[in-house]
């Protein structure tokens, strides 16, 4: 399904820790996008006025096993983004963030948590 499928969905759940399955298809790739619970941040991030993060996890799928490829901690500022309402701009940073190419054209939404 397209980002617009689930654009909806997103922006009404309130899971503070809520996520998304992706598919790439260009790199046969699946990404795990969720936000975290604040622990990771260092004084520094905090310093610079970053209050929150996303942890990205992504992986290919080789044989019959799902294989951890890369992964990465997107930190952002929730004043400045609008991460937790728009799913399209939480999509499209978190795959640049994982060198990802962002085509909402072909882009598959596999699941909302």
């Amino acid at each position: 399904m397209k980002i617009s499928d689930f654009a909806e969905k997103w922006k009404i759940n309130q899971n503070v820790f809520k996520g998304v399955l992706m598919f790439v298809p260009e790199e046969n790739i699946f990404v795990y996008a969720f936000f975290g619970n604040g622990d990771n941040l260092f004084e520094e991030d905090e310093e610079l006025g970053y209050d929150d993060y996303a942890m990205i996890n992504t992986y290919k799928f080789v044989t019959s096993e799902f294989i951890e490829e890369d992964g990465g901690q997107l930190l952002f500022k929730t004043k400045e983004t609008s991460y937790y309402e728009d799913l399209n701009s939480f999509c499209k940073d978190t795959l640049e963030m994982v060198d990802q190419l962002f085509d909402p054209t072909t882009l598959e939404i596999l699941q909302i948590t």
